[in-house]
């Protein structure tokens, strides 16, 4: 009996001719007893096995092939991983990618060619490796075309291939890859495989950015710098402004660095707010305090409020001016800055400066 239920459950877990399984097992179980009178105990044990066997044989070819690759891909997965008590085993896996690769799985062709590329649990072989690889690439798998454009980038120097390379990070890149717009992104900086485009450059570092690779900010950075130098105070707080929004803190310290070192006051609030919460820059709440005082004399009102709230709290944590907390909050409301939210609301500039 216990083969029978084997039988339906395999039939019946892949949705599978489950009627002809339950029908079989139906007129056995009417005929039991028959059986029993007419065979001695081992015919009937060898034809109940026998038959038990076509069942799950039945449930086994009745399978898709992406069904198959797919329990082949977990299981040599598992082996790979092992467990607690039993030992990964990469070169008992590597069999059980092999058939799901060759039945057409991405994700086991893909893994079967780093393998290969990298000489893990079998001999190395970088066109076996590129051969898996690009096979899973072209049927849309986007880690796979990443993985190809860096071995075209950055690989063995005899198959490096920057147009190629370019290609496949393109292909990545489209499909939304984040770490896909930073590798495409170096090519165009460098003007690798493409022309160059510090432009292009810098859109894809900012999705790459936006998706929270540090790296691609640094390299942004880099890049940048020598132009944000030559901005206006006005564009470099908008600009500082817009890579604070996506969390590029270090940019976005920089530029507020640069715009007030050109006397833009709302500069002072937003890079005080960079000191005060170790954004892009040491923490540092000294220096915070001073930057905010420094935009609450220029006229900034959210700067005001900060300055006022925070005398509530600590009377002496500003220069001895004359001016308590009082003093400060009466000119933040006059700008129609009454709470914390307003505060938030109000530090954008009103109109760029003259």
């Amino acid at each position: 009996m216990i083969f029978f239920v084997c039988g339906i459950f395999c039939c019946d877990h892949y949705n599978k001719a489950p009627r002809l399984t339950l029908y079989i097992t139906r007129k056995l179980l009417l005929k039991n007893t028959l059986l029993n009178r007419h065979f001695s105990f081992w015919v009937h044990m060898k034809l109940l096995l026998t038959l038990a066997a076509l069942l799950i044989a039945l449930s086994l070819s009745a399978q898709t092939p992406t069904d198959s690759a797919t329990l082949y891909y977990q299981r040599a997965y598992i082996i790979e991983m092992g467990n607690d008590t039993v030992p990964g085993d990469i070169y008992a896996a590597i069999p059980l990618y092999r058939r799901a690769a060759n039945l057409g799985l991405p994700a086991a062709q893909s893994y079967l060619g780093f393998c290969y590329y990298n000489g893990l649990g079998i001999q190395r072989d970088t066109e076996k490796g590129i051969k898996w690889i690009q096979q899973a690439a072209s049927q849309g798998d986007i880690k796979a075309a990443n993985n190809l454009g860096f071995i075209f980038a950055q690989g063995d120097p005899a198959i490096r291939d920057y147009t190629k390379a370019a290609t496949w990070f393109a292909k990545a890149s489209d499909a939304g890859l984040p770490v896909a717009h930073a590798q495409l992104a170096d090519l165009y900086r460098q003007g690798l495989g493409v022309e160059c485009d510090t432009i292009m450059a810098r859109n894809l570092y900012r999705k790459a950015i936006a998706a929270g690779l540090a790296d691609a900010e640094r390299k942004l950075l880099a890049m940048d710098h020598p132009r944000m130098l030559t901005l206006s105070a006005d564009e470099a707080l908008r600009q500082g402004i817009d890579y604070d929004h996506i969390r590029a803190y270090d940019i976005a310290a920089t530029l507020f660095e640069i715009s007030l070192d050109k006397d833009h006051p709302y500069a002072a609030l937003w890079l005080a707010q960079c000191y005060a919460h170790g954004r892009g820059v040491a923490y540092d709440f000294d220096r915070a305090l001073e930057l905010y005082y420094r935009a609450a004399c220029e006229g900034v009102a959210s700067a005001q409020f900060i300055v006022g709230e925070t005398l509530e709290m600590f009377p002496d944590a500003f220069p001895a001016d004359g001016h308590g907390a009082q003093y400060w909050l009466d000119l933040a409301r006059q700008s129609g800055v009454n709470t914390s939210q307003d505060a938030q609301r109000m530090m954008y500039p009103p109109h760029p400066q003259k």
